[in-house]
């Protein structure tokens, strides 16, 4: 049965002071009765600190939630020591949260963490941030053990980034798992941790027999990967519960030769998204390339299982996040990855990433032909930035576009693309096509555009009369005052912007007239949010106060910031 929390003489927000805790805990030894504490201490601890941290801390005998954060202070094992050996008071806890990141623990603070930690026989939520240590194998080994007494954990999230597990530890990580009987949400960061093949087995063993797991994230990023310790995940995914998110970033010898994984593989793991609502995979930077034809359908019979067959359609897919920034991927791998996207006719959030890669406007147009159905998108991201799609690439996305009447979200980054004024005069007009949409990001990077392209966007924010946030990123271009003049007052008229930030980095702008601010932003009265960054552009700097004059009269100004 799940803990209701009960009330609390203590606000919802966390502690900053040792004598705070002091405090409360007093409070706590005059039989008042504290369920939830939060305590987030950024400071060096001194000895007398760590005492009186320890000793009120012991006090606290009721606690149902616990939350500590005692990151980046350096405590060492000895610390560690100082604060668990009282603290038994979290022993009856159902919510358990400790950020310990980059704080010098190694094998032996683990064990002091333990002797406390497997008496948390009631936990349901457990949060442990462990980041940045040296725990090692030993340490995991202490840690897991606490899943002995602890298993009726129903949430647990373990970030342990960049510890020296190695294999071994992942190989004992896994023989804890037989003690959990009601696991269901499952978070594991073991990035930068030297895993390889032999570790991933034993991970993906995990998975296929755990199959009370609902919701999975699982981060081997950063690691020592190769096809094979991939085909271990894609087969135990295939046969396991749900899972949203596999990251496998940076593992440089994952390459997609074997002709049983070709590129993706991990993919096999959708065949459960009959059931669930959100996936999402990230492999950037892995080298994978289309090799020849022969494999290259192999891909894409694997990619397959990402979409529906012709008896089965994955209904209930609702938002969709595919990674594949800075691979290798051309026109003719584009054309596979596409027509299976094409297949999830619910999606309503999608977002594509396929940066640095090397299609051209072939594969723009896969892509486009792939999702111009998907009639349900209310939010799009496209990522296509370093891509040779050129204006042909540009007018077909463009096309496609125009036809999400319903979006209130677009994200659209085509920097680097070899475009010009008369690509973005096109494109501006026919994206005004999609009126609805209130929140607005476009990078438009590295391509010689001139002030024009600033006029020709005019036609696209003037059809957005509901306009809450914009971020334009044109930085690396040709833009010079008057362009910027215009953009300027075309903002103006978006009157009910709460955000707005642009990235005009490295232009031609050698002087702006602040009469513009004084003029312009006096009509953005509910901006709260306001970022404009003009670095690289020879500006003096007396205008950073005069610019910031009129923005900072403005009545709901939270946060303001002018680079320069």
């Amino acid at each position: 049965m799940q803990y209701q929390h009960h009330k609390s003489i203590f606000p919802r927000k966390s502690i900053r002071d040792v004598k705070q805790v002091a405090d409360i805990s007093l409070k706590a030894n005059n039989q008042i009765n504290i369920s939830e504490i939060f305590i987030t201490l950024k400071d060096y601890l001194g000895d007398e600190q760590l005492i009186l941290l320890s000793s009120s801390l012991k006090r606290l005998h009721h606690l149902k939630e616990f939350f500590l954060d005692l990151s980046e202070i350096r405590l060492g094992d000895e610390g560690i020591g100082a604060i668990f050996k009282n603290l038994n008071s979290i022993e009856k806890v159902y919510t358990l949260y400790l950020i310990l990141r980059y704080d010098n623990i190694t094998e032996q603070g683990v064990w002091y963490m333990s002797q406390v930690l497997k008496k948390c026989v009631a936990v349901e939520t457990f949060y442990l941030d462990l980041g940045g240590n040296q725990i090692g194998s030993g340490g995991l080994k202490n840690l897991t053990s606490i899943f002995q007494t602890c298993n009726n954990i129903f949430s647990l999230s373990l970030n342990l980034y960049w510890n020296d597990i190695g294999q071994q530890g992942a190989e004992i990580f896994s023989q804890s798992f037989r003690w959990f009987r009601n696991l269901q949400h499952l978070f594991l960061n073991f990035n930068r941790n030297e895993i390889g093949d032999y570790g991933v087995y034993h991970i993906s063993e995990v998975i296929a027999r755990m199959p009370t797991i609902r919701i999975m994230h699982l981060n081997l990023g950063l690691n020592l990967i190769t096809d094979d310790g991939a085909n271990f995940l894609n087969q135990s995914i295939y046969n396991s519960s749900n899972a949203t998110e596999i990251v496998l970033n940076y593992n440089q010898n994952l390459i997609g030769r074997n002709i049983d994984l070709e590129i993706l593989s991990i993919y096999s793991a959708l065949k459960i998204l009959q059931k669930v609502e959100t996936f999402s995979i990230s492999m950037t930077q892995n080298q994978i390339k289309s090799i020849d034809l022969f494999e290259f359908k192999k891909f894409v019979q694997y990619f397959k299982v990402l979409c529906c067959s012709k008896k089965q359609k994955f209904y209930n897919l609702k938002n969709f996040s595919l990674d594949l920034s800075q691979n290798m991927i051309d026109d003719r791998l584009m054309k596979g990855i596409s027509h299976q996207i094409s297949k999830h006719e619910n999606i309503q959030f999608l977002d594509l990433n396929f940066m640095g890669n090397t299609f051209s406007y072939i594969g723009v147009k896969a892509l486009c032909e792939s999702i111009k159905d998907l009639y349900q998108i209310n939010k799009l991201k496209l990522t296509l930035d370093e891509n040779k799609i050129e204006a042909k690439g540009v007018y077909l996305l463009g096309e496609t576009l125009k036809c999400f009447n319903n979006l209130i979200y677009l994200h659209l980054r085509i920097g680097l693309t070899f475009i010009n004024d008369q690509v973005t005069q096109q494109l501006f007009l026919q994206l005004k096509e999609c009126n609805k949409i209130k929140n607005l990001f476009l990078s438009l990077t590295h391509n010689q555009l001139t002030d024009q392209s600033l006029i020709n966007l005019n036609v696209f924010l003037d059809s957005l009369p509901k306009l809450d946030s914009f971020e334009i990123d044109i930085s690396n271009n040709l833009f010079q005052e008057k362009g910027f003049a215009f953009l300027l007052r075309c903002l103006s008229k978006c009157q009910g912007m709460i955000q707005l930030i642009i990235n005009l980095r490295k232009n031609k702008i050698d002087d702006i007239d602040t009469s513009y601010f004084v003029k312009y932003a006096k009509k953005w009265q509910k901006l709260k949010y306001f970022l404009l960054n003009m670095k690289s552009n020879n500006l003096s700097s007396y205008l950073k106060k005069e610019v910031s004059i009129p923005i900072k009269k403005l009545p709901e100004l939270v946060y303001y910031q002018f680079q320069c």
